[in-house]
């Protein structure tokens, strides 16, 4: 008991705040985004909805190289740089990185995608769209700005599910490219507007162009876009695999239960959001900082992880029944699908936060490692389970993929802990 009292007076609860600030303006913002794919789910029939759930997915693979530089390079830099100078620095060569970036992607994605006949201007529209919402992700997280994010978040889902319950469902254009439009462009006016009225300030300038500056951020970027491929490769290609062997109908039911399944991420995603950055800004000696930075990321664990133990207990009880309720019957999964999704979001929360605690401490070789073995694993038993049991193959794919995820932070956790002789013989 004493214990426990000394960890919840130590216990930085200026972090808890700011999470439960992010946390709660991620769940409303995530709350609307359900709303507008269950809102297409229940206008579009299975087929179409697949074929958007698929294009959304394609999208996120297009996106594997800007994504994650501004939402975590860029953020990082930025909460490790103390002064304004050396953040105007960072802003201005991620800027020129990013045109590279961009036009990298561009030069190789369209090209292929016309060449398999997959191109649409709702893939284009999209990536447009989530290049510049993540470009403000990463300079409001560095700028220790969660309110600010959550509004452009919150503001961007909500004109969302506003236009498609307005053009799609009132007015009857129930045609997948205007939803795809709908998703890829309503991030821009919540930016602009939040620009205008609480600008978050920057001065990029052309002679702060540095190349020293570019390498340090290209060589941080590295195991972050490995370890980001993985993870983009382990969310869509359960996705793309089932398209490809059993058609979109089969992809609309799986997609929405795993959009289902996301409430496992609301908690350690904005917990996640601030803990990255606040373990990247703090001062202090290497030992110090190392065990309170331990003790931080061991509260929170406990905290995100019993709040999904509860959400995941509803979901099974109930789940099933609220998608036939709402959706009809032809939308209602297997109950071993939706068990073992559920389960994999709910490691890969506990997953996330300890990530976010990594690369703060500049660590981000690790995050890339579990990914990487996680998109193996899980790759290697899809391709092998979805031929023959379509959803439930991907399903537990997804749960193996997730395991061996959180198996790798679990076996350096132990490495990390093991003790020297002469320590064992003191204790």
């Amino acid at each position: 008991m004493n214990a426990l009292r000394r960890r919840l007076a130590a216990f930085d609860w200026s972090l808890l705040r700011g999470s439960s600030i992010v946390s709660m303006g991620m769940f409303a913002a995530r709350f609307f985004a359900f709303l507008f794919l269950f809102l297409l789910a229940s206008v579009f029939d299975r087929a179409d909805y697949g074929f958007i759930q698929y294009v959304i997915n394609t999208t996120l693979t297009v996106a594997i190289l800007t994504m994650p530089f501004t939402q975590h390079v860029l953020a990082r830099f930025l909460s490790a740089s103390k002064d304004d100078d050396r953040q105007d620095k960072v802003v201005t060569n991620t800027l020129v990185v990013m045109a590279v970036l961009i036009a990298i992607t561009l030069a190789i994605a369209l090209p292929v995608l016309a060449a398999l006949n997959r191109l649409s201007i709702g893939i284009v529209i999209i990536y447009i769209g989530i290049t510049a919402f993540y470009g403000y992700w990463g300079l409001a997280r560095g700028a220790l700005a969660p309110g600010r994010l959550v509004i452009a978040y919150l503001a961007s889902n909500i004109l969302q599910i506003a236009l498609a319950f307005l053009l799609i469902n009132l007015l009857g254009f129930a045609e997948p490219l205007l939803a795809l439009l709908i998703y890829g462009l309503v991030y821009f006016p919540p930016i602009i507007i939040l620009q205008m009225v609480r600008p978050i300030r920057f001065r990029p300038r052309l002679e702060l162009i540095d190349r020293e500056t570019i390498r340090e951020l290209l060589k941080f970027a590295v195991p972050i876009w490995v370890s980001h491929a993985s993870y983009t490769l382990f969310l869509t290609s359960d996705i793309l695999l089932l398209d490809f062997f059993a058609g979109q109908e089969v992809v609309g039911v799986y997609s929405l239960a795993k959009t289902f399944t996301v409430v496992f991420t609301f908690i350690p995603g904005g917990i996640s959001t601030l803990l990255m950055p606040r373990i990247a800004s703090e001062e202090g000696e290497e030992e110090d900082r190392r065990r309170r930075h331990g003790d931080l990321l061991r509260n929170v664990l406990l905290l995100s992880t019993a709040v999904n133990v509860v959400l995941f207990i509803g979901y099974a009880v109930a789940g099933r029944w609220v998608i036939g309720l709402i959706f009809g019957q032809e939308y209602v999964f297997e109950l071993a699908t939706g068990l073992m999704l559920a389960i994999a979001q709910i490691l890969f929360g506990i997953h996330g936060v300890t990530t976010a605690y990594l690369v703060g401490s500049n660590r981000p070789h690790l995050e890339t490692i579990s990914r990487f073995v996680a998109v193996v694993a899980m790759l290697s038993l899809s391709l092998i389970l979805i031929p023959r049991m379509e959803q439930i193959g991907a399903a537990l794919a997804v749960l193996v993929g997730a395991t061996a995820a959180l198996g790798v932070y679990g076996v350096i956790a132990l490495r990390g802990r093991r003790p020297e002789p002469e320590g064992s013989a003191a204790d």
